[in-house]
């Protein structure tokens, strides 16, 4: 990921589905691709055959930001700051 951002130089929008497999949104996809990180995240990834489900962890309130631990997805091979201001913050992923 690291290598794809320097040298096209645009935002990734890559999500991990498993150790071999990687669906690259950058392009196209759903506004799935726009859920912003958060080290308390409300949503959680689940294959279903092909297909790649987002499900919420516990009921989320009318107005409240839905969110996705990016952690979870990442390759390991990028070091971001954390800026999600939760309280168990990990300040990096």
């Amino acid at each position: 990921m690291k290598h794809y951002r320097r040298k096209t130089g645009l935002i990734v929008y890559f999500f991990k589905v498993n150790s071999v497999d990687i669906i690259d949104l950058t392009y196209c996809g759903n506004d799935a691709r726009f859920i912003n990180h958060s080290c308390d995240s409300k949503l959680q990834s689940v294959q279903v055959g092909s297909q790649l489900r987002l499900i919420t962890k516990r009921y989320i309130e009318a107005g409240e930001e839905v969110t996705l631990d990016y952690t979870l997805q990442a390759s390991g091979n990028d070091n971001f700051e954390c800026q999600c201001e939760a309280v168990k913050c990990r300040n990096r992923f």
